[in-house]
């Protein structure tokens, strides 16, 4: 594993963190993460939550909503991922220590199926994913939620 890949799934894992203890300060349920890889193939948890980590959601007033990714930039091909990717998530939780959007998966399925927002690759050449502005995202958003400061 890489440095870059490290850092950015310490990055997600605070993240994630941060999440629960918002939802718990909050009063939303609150379910523990599986732990091993194994488990995590099957889901981020036995609820169907993923928690997703936008860092830089504020700077470009867009949210990242990844669909396919590869564990090494020098790879040929692109596998599933994100919104696509075959596990039991239903829910996701995206955002960053501001701002955290609940909506649900196959409505952002939906808003990448229109063909209205710009397919990216990211600089490293590993994701792929598209660019949706915050507003239309916190417009399909079951929930908003709006931090004050940073946990």
């Amino acid at each position: 594993m890489n440095e870059y890949y490290e850092s950015k799934l310490a990055d997600g894992k605070n993240f994630e963190k941060f999440v629960y203890d918002v939802l718990k300060d909050t009063g939303l349920v609150v379910v523990k993460p599986h732990l091993t890889k194994e488990m995590q193939l099957k889901g981020e948890n036995s609820i169907g939550w993923e928690i997703k980590y936008d860092e830089r959601m504020a700077e470009t007033n867009n949210v990242y909503i990844e669909v396919a990714e590869k564990s090494d930039p020098k790879n040929n091909s692109y596998v599933k991922s994100g919104i696509y990717r075959d596990d039991n998530s239903w829910l996701w939780l995206i955002g960053d220590y501001s701002e955290i959007y609940i909506i649900q998966k196959n409505l952002l399925k939906i808003l990448v199926e229109t063909g209205k927002y710009r397919k990216v690759e990211n600089n490293r050449k590993s994701s792929i994913g598209y660019l949706i502005p915050k507003e239309i995202i916190k417009k399909y958003a079951g929930k908003v939620i709006v931090l004050t400061k940073r946990g």
